[in-house]
């Protein structure tokens, strides 16, 4: 420890907290989306203006067996560093469960038993997971105690998958799967609690 450093270390201000919490955030969400053949994909994150610190929202889509594309959205209970430690660890583990399954809902149980061997200090996951095949235009989508995701088609809306358990409360968990036979033109809107 070196004598009277904290002495020297003033606090930081509101607007500061908020450029780092803005910072770390945004190192918790890709940097840009990818470009999924025949596809086009649009995100768009907005922290609350009131500088409530790090939220758990995040999202990621990217490849996964022979063209398929692996789309998930999710939330982690409540705010800042144990938060973000858990939104880290929810992405990497999905990404690292997709390497050897290809089944939404195998994915979803991977999570739920990592998130229950970490200190995840009560918190949960919820998460909307799914496969898409491009080139038949198939999603499979499994949902963790997360919103339906939305599908307009020719003026109205749907909403897709079947509800699920949440992600790092019970032991033993399934996650049903709901298959959808996309069109051209189809829109899919994912969101988080905060809309």
């Amino acid at each position: 420890m070196i004598p009277g450093f904290y002495d020297r270390v003033r606090p930081l201000t509101l607007e500061e907290r908020d450029r780092v919490a803005r910072t770390l955030q945004s190192s918790l969400l890709p940097p840009e989306l990818p470009r999924v053949p025949g596809i086009t994909l649009a995100a768009r994150y907005l922290a609350a203006a009131s500088g409530g610190g790090i939220g758990g929202d995040f999202y990621d889509v990217y490849p996964s067996g022979e063209g398929d594309w692996d789309i998930v959205m999710g939330d982690v209970c409540g705010k800042g560093a144990d938060a973000a430690a858990l939104t880290a660890l929810a992405r990497h583990s999905l990404r690292a469960a997709a390497i050897e399954h290809d089944d939404p809902s195998q994915i979803l149980s991977l999570l739920n038993e990592a998130i229950l061997r970490s200190e995840s200090d009560g918190r949960f996951v919820t998460a909307a997971y799914a496969q898409l095949d491009p080139s038949v235009l198939r999603l499979r989508i499994a949902l963790a105690g997360h919103h339906q995701p939305r599908l307009l088609r020719d003026g109205d809306v749907s909403r897709l998958g079947r509800h699920g358990p949440l992600v790092g409360v019970l032991p033993a968990v399934t996650f049903p799967i709901t298959e959808v036979d996309l069109r051209p033109g189809d829109q899919i809107v994912w969101f988080t609690d905060g809309l």
